[in-house]
């Protein structure tokens, strides 16, 4: 943590001096002799500052230590200087220091009398007699209006004004803090006239080094290096990061958390990609077989009498296996076909009716309700009870001299020799 040193520029005004008499501090003429109360000739008055830390003592001190500032005006003028007439006034006759300020400090302003007959920047040795002193301990706070004084003395007046103004980037009575603006990978703000930073927009912190990011963007899942953006951490998408992304390759499946495939219902597997319903999604069973899941997308079909294969696809083409359930009575023409008694319908009468409900009717067949019992009207070229079986019309043997009968619905055809 650093601490910053004050650090601004010390400015002071001899605003006018006033030795009407011209006399020194012990009550002696500057030049000349008094002719009625007045010095027949004037002061040739120049001024010397001393500004330094603040020292209890300061007013009794010999030998001062000026630490801030030790200066020397040329000669400025006689008795009286009046320097507020100047145009360009408070820049004249203003001296300027720059260095860290701590608020206290004490302050030497002397006004003498050249008596050397060159000129005191000529002179190798400047012979000077005590006109005033003022020696004071004061205080400056940080601003533009000047603090003015008046001091009067024995025989002499002092107008003087002081202000101490921070330097650039320096804020506070005391310029004590440092405020320097920046807009850099460091921080992004401004500096008010107090020094407090102030962000610049989309960036918060104590230094303002962190963006603001989207509206909306997860806190946890998102993140941002530039204002108003949503960059997304490992695991996590969409606009505003709350999408979890799931486990690579999950085709079945959801997340709440990043990387997580939870199956849908009837999907399993660590990809959900093992159809856990095989049978209903698909239905691979023919001929009525019984479909049975097994597990990690697999099946087993249990087949009606008269077929098999892994669906049951395959029909057994004999009766052999007596394939008609419920004493229907089975007949083969290329494969079998079963006559099903009263009551039971399906390939191989596995079903059982007792009404129209159940459509018993086969092959288009009109369905008749009777109490307690139904009958079906079957359409030309079907018969037995539940308009299951084909009529033959080939079984009277209408094909003459040699020809070839071809059963067909509801009639025939002969294929000639």
């Amino acid at each position: 943590l650093s601490q910053a040193r004050s650090k601004g520029v010390f400015e002071l005004q001899i605003r006018s001096f006033r030795n009407d008499l011209g006399l020194t501090s012990n009550g002696s003429c500057c030049n000349g002799f008094r002719k009625d109360g007045i010095c027949s000739e004037a002061c040739r008055t120049y001024f010397k500052v001393c500004l330094a830390h603040f020292q209890a003592d300061i007013a009794t001190n010999p030998a001062p230590v000026c630490s801030f500032a030790n200066y020397s005006t040329p000669v400025l003028g006689g008795n009286t200087m009046d320097f507020s007439v100047l145009s360009e006034l408070p820049v004249q006759n203003a001296r300027q220091n720059t260095f860290y300020f701590p608020g206290d400090f004490s302050i030497i302003i002397e006004a003498w009398h050249e008596s050397s007959l060159d000129s005191p920047n000529q002179a190798p040795t400047r012979r000077s007699v005590l006109i005033s002193r003022l020696a004071e301990n004061s205080q400056a706070v940080s601003g533009e209006e000047w603090s003015v004084y008046v001091k009067t003395f024995d025989y002499a007046e002092l107008t003087y004004a002081f202000r101490f103004q921070c330097d650039t980037n320096y804020h506070g009575p005391q310029c004590a803090k440092l405020c320097r603006p920046r807009d850099d990978d460091f921080g992004h703000y401004t500096c008010s006239a107090d020094g407090t930073k102030t962000c610049l927009d989309g960036w918060k912190g104590d230094y303002c080094e962190t963006a603001v990011c989207l509206s909306g963007c997860d806190t946890h899942n998102g993140y941002c290096n530039r204002p108003r953006e949503c960059l997304c951490r490992m695991g996590w998408q969409g606009k505003n990061c709350t999408e979890c992304v799931p486990y690579l390759g999950c085709h079945h499946g959801t997340c709440e958390k990043s990387w997580e495939c939870n199956c849908e219902e009837g999907w399993g597997g660590q990809l959900c990609n093992q159809d856990l319903n095989f049978c209903t999604h698909h239905k691979p069973c023919r001929n009525g077989g019984l479909c049975t899941n097994s597990g990690e997308g697999s099946y087993t079909c249990s087949c009606l009498a008269g077929y098999e294969g892994d669906n049951c696809e395959r029909e057994v083409g004999d009766c052999q296996n007596m394939p008609c359930l419920n004493d229907g009575k089975c007949t083969v023409n290329g494969h079998f076909k079963c006559q099903c008694p009263h009551g039971f319908y399906g390939p191989q009468c596995e079903k059982r009716a007792v009404s129209c409900l159940a459509k018993p009717c086969m092959n288009g067949g009109t369905c008749v309700e009777q109490q307690d019992s139904y009958f079906c009207i079957c359409p030309a070229g079907y018969t037995d009870y539940n308009c299951a079986t084909d009529v033959d019309e080939c079984q009277s043997s209408p094909c003459q001299n040699g020809g070839r009968c071809i059963d067909q619905l509801d009639g025939y055809r002969c294929l000639c020799q």
